[in-house]
């Protein structure tokens, strides 16, 4: 007769459970990176829309950063929260988190802004990026990366 032995099955099913833990740890941390970014992304969005919606109604917008419930409102009451994903204000422009808990930003008529700068990352800090808004264009930009001098790349 020909076969597997209960032995041969076993190890098979262990191999099968060690490579689909390998996989749902990697999955995870795909998952979270993912979600991280497109915060970011729909955070970035939300900001263009208020200034594009400021210069085209030719009155300010602005959008509410809740650092301490982790989500932002906009001018016209849309709220998001982004569960799992940490926002920190950066002040003076700084590597430094700052404590407020939230930060209101206001684009003008004419397209500039109240200047800021918004961390967001996972929890656990394995994934981060940097919003950075102008205060005389408006412009919004986004960076992976703070140096120490407070310089953005």
């Amino acid at each position: 007769m020909r076969g597997f032995t209960l032995i041969e099955l076993m190890v098979t099913i262990a191999i099968g459970a060690i490579l689909m833990a390998m996989a749902i740890g990697g999955y995870s941390s795909l998952r979270r990176d993912s979600l991280v970014a497109s915060a970011g992304e729909q955070i970035v969005s939300t900001l263009h829309q208020a200034r594009l919606r400021a210069l085209s109604q030719r009155e300010s917008q602005s959008v509410v950063i809740d650092y301490s419930g982790e989500g932002i409102t906009d001018s016209r009451g849309n709220s998001y929260v982004y569960k799992g994903v940490n926002l920190q204000n950066m002040p003076s422009g700084t590597c430094t988190p700052g404590t407020a808990a939230s930060e209101t930003i206001t684009f003008t008529a004419r397209g500039s802004a109240s200047a800021a700068i918004i961390k967001y990352s996972s929890a656990d800090a394995s994934k981060v990026g940097y919003i950075v808004i102008n205060s005389v264009t408006g412009g919004i930009i986004l960076y992976e990366t703070c140096t120490g001098s407070g310089l953005f790349s």
